[in-house]
């Protein structure tokens, strides 16, 4: 009989051993979550004041608009005129910028910007700067400035 018990403890120590594992991972997987949350409504701010101040809202969260592009990376200064497409993703507030212009090699320049993942950063009615490393243009800096016309679909 005291064998079994011995068994028995050693199993109990075991389960909660792996009890407090699962606890452990939780609680940190549940941390993460949480900070990446953050980090995305912190990110998107820049991207919801240009939307709100530009009055480029469109109450089915993609807004469409025609912009002026500039382009600096590796010493190259491109500017183009582009369709630019914005979707937000309430409730998280996160945001994707699209370039939709057919002058932008994918290959070259990139032609989306992921809040959280690029720093945005908005200069009040004037355009929205977007930093970020590509892999082919190394380090680079893009400014989106919208012209008078919203387009509407």
């Amino acid at each position: 009989m005291k064998g079994i018990k011995i068994k028995a403890t050693n199993c109990c120590c075991i389960l909660l051993k792996l009890v407090e594992k699962i606890y452990t991972d939780l609680i940190f997987l549940f941390k993460k979550i949480c900070f990446y949350i953050r980090r995305m409504k912190y990110a998107a701010k820049p991207l919801r004041n240009f939307i709100h101040d530009f009055n480029l809202t469109n109450p089915a969260g993609a807004d469409c608009f025609e912009a002026t592009i500039d382009f600096i990376a590796g010493g190259i200064n491109i500017k183009i005129q582009s369709e630019v497409h914005i979707v937000t993703s309430y409730p998280d507030k996160s945001g994707i910028v699209y370039l939709l212009s057919r002058d932008i090699g994918m290959d070259d320049l990139p032609t989306m910007f992921e809040a959280g993942k690029e720093s945005f950063e908005y200069i009040p009615n004037k355009n929205l700067r977007i930093e970020g490393i590509h892999h082919k243009a190394g380090n680079y800096v893009v400014f989106i400035s919208p012209e008078n016309t919203v387009v509407t679909y």
